[in-house]
């Protein structure tokens, strides 16, 4: 059981102790981080989860979507170019959020335990209070700026102007009131009726387009899970529109060619080779996307051929320079730390992977006050303008 933070990881140990399994322990660790890890952890973002249950693995899509109201020129100035912030800053920036729907459907289909008790950690931690850790404090600190932009943001994390000091209590009343409505009416309790209300006026008062009907409407995606051979392991992982799946089995691909199993483990030669193989894997990454609008895939990243050519372009001895992997110019985004990641595993071999996310750190930095809900930014996900990079500098 890992995930970002200690309070969280507590939760879903104390589902698998009462009974629960991965599923259950997943959904509460992943609730427990809307808590205790505001700045990815959420109830108004999506993410991606990869299950494996009595030998059945599936995948769950619950990324967000676009509003009804989306066009394809929303953050484009008069002179057709992008303006700068439109598409990361204010609910503007945010897509229909696919968590509230996303972790009920993966306990609804493989958890055990009643759906009331595997949101109750998360209920306990956002009611009793939970004690602000550096990383928090430091989190809060940097998006201290965003936050402030938005009242109902600025009361719930800047208290006097300033973030809440490390090892203070943090209590977040609405968000609890929603959790326990959560459990005893499931996805419901947030996308319909006062709830729905109240994130639709929000987003409208501050420019955003997303409506009730639109929370209302919004279905997680079941997904065969992308499939592939690794030094004799057969692998299951997240399809599109994750490009995560795809990058690792081309990095895998690319490193079995190499004979990297056979080099020491710790060597300098094995983690060159590592990190040459990520470097291209990631460059390629700007082929993919959402598979209902495109076509690039696994087809052509996995195929062997393809394969052998991006190994043969690997030096064994000398890093490649940049310029000559990444397809684009520009410079790369520092690595970020606004998406969060949870494994488990429980005592009968069930495994779940969730990976959640606002996108960028606390998403667009409007927290929907009544109900204690941050929105995310994820329509920087798509493409602002052909040819301009996103947040991380992907380009399509």
């Amino acid at each position: 059981m890992a995930s970002a933070a200690p309070d969280a990881t507590a939760a879903g140990l104390a589902i698998l102790r009462a009974g629960g399994n991965a599923a259950d322990a997943a959904v509460a660790t992943a609730l427990a981080l809307a808590v205790v890890h505001p700045e990815a952890g959420n109830l108004g973002g999506g993410g991606f989860a990869v299950v494996r249950i009595g030998g059945q693995a599936a995948a769950l899509d619950f990324r967000e979507a676009a509003p009804a109201a989306a066009t394809p020129t929303m953050y484009l100035g008069a002179d057709g170019q992008p303006v700068p912030g439109r598409s990361l800053v204010g609910p503007l920036a945010a897509g229909v959020p696919g968590s509230p729907a996303g972790l009920f459907e993966l306990q609804r289909r493989f958890g055990v335990l009643p759906w009331a008790e595997v949101v109750a950690p998360a209920v306990r931690l956002a009611t009793d209070g939970f004690v602000v850790t550096p990383r928090l404090h430091g989190e809060i600190a940097a998006a201290r700026g965003l936050l402030a932009r938005f009242p109902a943001s600025a009361a719930a994390w800047l208290p006097g102007g300033v973030p809440p000091p490390s090892g203070s209590v943090m209590k977040v009343p609405a968000l609890a009131a929603t959790l326990a409505a959560y459990a005893e009416r499931g996805p419901a309790a947030i996308t319909t009726g006062a709830a729905a209300a109240a994130i639709e006026a929000a987003s409208r008062a501050d420019g955003g387009i997303i409506t009730a009907a639109d929370l209302a409407a919004y279905e997680p995606v079941w997904r065969d899970p992308l499939r592939f051979a690794a030094f004799g392991w057969s692998v299951a992982a997240m399809p599109l529109p994750s490009s995560g799946g795809i990058i690792m089995g081309e990095s895998v691909g690319m490193l079995e060619r190499l004979h990297w199993g056979a080099l020491p483990p710790g060597s300098v030669q094995r983690i060159h080779l590592m990190v040459e193989s990520w470097r291209r894997a990631y460059a390629d990454r700007f082929l993919l996307g959402d598979p209902a609008t495109t076509q690039a895939g696994p087809v052509q990243l996995l195929d062997p051929a393809w394969l052998a050519r991006r190994a043969a372009e690997i030096d064994p001895v000398r890093a490649t320079p940049s310029t000559a992997v990444r397809p684009w110019p520009g410079t790369a985004a520092a690595e970020p730390r606004e998406t969060t990641h949870l494994s488990v595993v429980d005592a009968s071999g069930n495994a779940v992977a969730i990976t959640t996310t606002l996108n960028g750190a606390f998403g667009c930095g409007l927290l929907v006050g009544p109900v204690g809900i941050l929105l995310n930014n994820e329509m920087d996900d798509f493409a602002t303008a052909p040819g301009k990079p996103n947040l991380y500098g992907l380009v399509q």
